[in-house]
């Protein structure tokens, strides 16, 4: 292989970001799977050096799904400190990144986004994973400890028999629901109806917000316009669900905030108590009402989020953590 070849792959990441405030790429990782990612970052930078931030998206979402509110408000946040650089990217699988022979595991994601930070010269990060996301961030927290500052669990469980599943009826109908997925045939009212049931169930079934019509409406077009799905990369991320558990969360040093709403119908809020119970010192952020993709439906939990992360740097966690009355998010 020429010399020249990493070099090239990587020449993207490898841009000044200057006053662009969102960056666009993508890098080859050591077994060939392109990962395309984008780099947010404040136009100004003249406040204190923080901490970049890396997002980590759940199983079939893009690294489009966090919404501005998610995205915006911890990149530009805190104003008066110069912002902070956040990395949101497509885990393979979805998206524009590769999609490998699967099944995956979470180890293997875990790895693929250390590797990620490495090849963008990033030592160090806080990391924010949401449900799938939240559990290759415990992976990735257990196995390179020293590139985590911080953990932000979101929506997820501890897997194994620490998990607390969902209701069957409801499992079979969320996830049974992707059989009619038909992106090769170009079916696409197949594909919305996937997007709705998808997007009825990550939100709070008794919460007056699952009642919008056209917020489901809205969240399911969104849902299919946020980047390529296939049946073959959907199913290999679903592999790495149905394997993860096990971490020893007891030996885990970084400051944790646990991050769920009351109604999840995903993956119940008791998986955010045993993580909560389970991680020395770990903060639990109960989210009343609201269900699995609560950063669409409560703006102020964002806020909060930023609050911790600047608490770790101070290095002055508070004992808890609260959120101000939600108000809808309409990403």
């Amino acid at each position: 292989m020429s010399i020249l070849l990493p070099f090239m792959r990587h020449r993207a990441a490898c841009l000044p970001l200057s006053d662009t405030a969102r960056h666009f790429a993508s890098v080859t990782l050591s077994d060939g799977c392109n990962i395309e990612y984008t780099r947010y970052k404040a136009a100004k930078d003249d406040g204190a050096k923080l901490t970049p931030l890396l997002l980590i998206s759940g199983w079939t979402c893009t690294r489009v799904q966090w919404g501005g509110l998610m995205t915006n408000g911890l990149y530009k946040e805190p104003r008066f400190s110069g912002g902070r650089e956040v990395i949101a990217y497509d885990n393979r699988g979805v998206g524009k990144s590769s999609v490998t022979q699967g099944p995956y595991s979470v180890a293997s994601l875990a790895a693929d986004a250390a590797e990620l930070l490495d090849r963008l010269d990033i030592s160090r990060a806080h990391v924010l994973g949401l449900s799938m996301g939240g559990m290759i961030a415990q992976q990735m927290a257990a196995e390179a400890p020293s590139k985590v500052a911080s953990l932000v669990l979101c929506s997820t469980t501890a897997g194994g028999r620490k998990m607390t599943a969902a209701d069957k009826s409801f499992a079979r109908s969320f996830f049974g629901s992707f059989r009619k997925w038909s992106i090769e045939d170009g079916d696409e009212a197949s594909r919305l109806e996937c997007a709705r049931t998808f997007v009825r169930g990550c939100l709070a079934p008794r919460n007056r917000i699952s009642n919008t019509s056209g917020l489901v409406e809205r969240m399911a077009r969104a849902y299919l316009w946020a980047g390529r799905r296939t049946t073959e990369g959907m199913n290999a991320q679903l592999g790495a669900l149905g394997t993860f558990g096990g971490i020893d969360l007891s030996a885990m040093h970084q400051p944790t905030l646990v991050v769920h709403g009351s109604h999840d119908q995903v993956l119940p809020f008791p998986n955010a108590a045993t993580l909560a119970a389970e991680i020395p010192g770990a903060r639990l952020l109960r989210l009343e009402g609201h269900g699995h993709l609560w950063p669409y439906t409560h703006e102020s939990a964002v806020r909060t989020i930023d609050k911790f992360l600047l608490d770790v740097e101070a290095e002055d966690v508070a004992e808890s953590y609260t959120t101000e009355p939600y108000v809808l998010n309409y990403f």
